[in-house]
């Protein structure tokens, strides 16, 4: 587990989480098995994120029949990016898949992967609460069925702000745009 927390730890730089540098490290709490169940991360540690060390099937304690946990963070603002990288060290384990909600429940972006799974939502057009699903691949319907997998993961998450050189370089084009539109 701790070798596991380390490599996600050490990957916070590579993938520009520098809210996460002040995170902290939230173990998967049962029953977080539906989404109206998702476990809640602390609001303070968003912009930024999270460390999350879960576990997916009967041996994680859940109550589904193979396996979910759900997770709910705020977003501040929309055109913020959910950036999610989830290391699944459990050796020669099914695929992993996460899923990303939107605050109406409707799932948003979805990414599957053996061993290390990475999700980039792009920018959010909502504010409000979302949340993110951890399950085996076949699990199309994000209820914890249609998979087998039994697997220990390290999950980060993090909600990136657009960076005020970004947001600058952006205005500057919608005003060259409005002043072609004028002449």
């Amino acid at each position: 587990m701790r070798t596991r927390l380390f490599v996600a730890a050490g990957s916070l730089a590579a993938l520009g989480f520098a809210g996460l540098a002040q995170a902290q490290i939230v173990f998967e709490a049962e029953p977080n098995d539906t989404f109206p169940t998702a476990q809640v991360l602390p609001a303070g540690d968003f912009p930024g994120g999270e460390l999350i060390d879960g576990a997916i099937g009967p041996g994680g304690g859940d109550t589904t029949t193979h396996g979910i946990d759900f997770f709910a963070f705020p977003v501040a603002q929309s055109g913020y990016r959910v950036l999610i990288s989830l290391f699944d060290s459990t050796p020669a384990s099914a695929d992993s898949m996460v899923g990303l909600f939107n605050p109406s429940g409707v799932l948003i972006a979805t990414a599957t992967s053996a061993g290390t799974v990475s999700l980039d939502s792009g920018p959010l057009t909502t504010t409000g609460t979302y949340r993110v699903a951890v399950t085996g691949a076949g699990d199309a319907g994000f209820n914890g069925t249609g998979h087998q997998s039994q697997f220990t993961y390290a999950m980060l998450l993090g909600v990136n702000v657009p960076a005020p050189a970004t947001a600058a370089l952006l205005s500057l084009g919608g005003l060259v745009g409005l002043r072609r539109r004028r002449r």
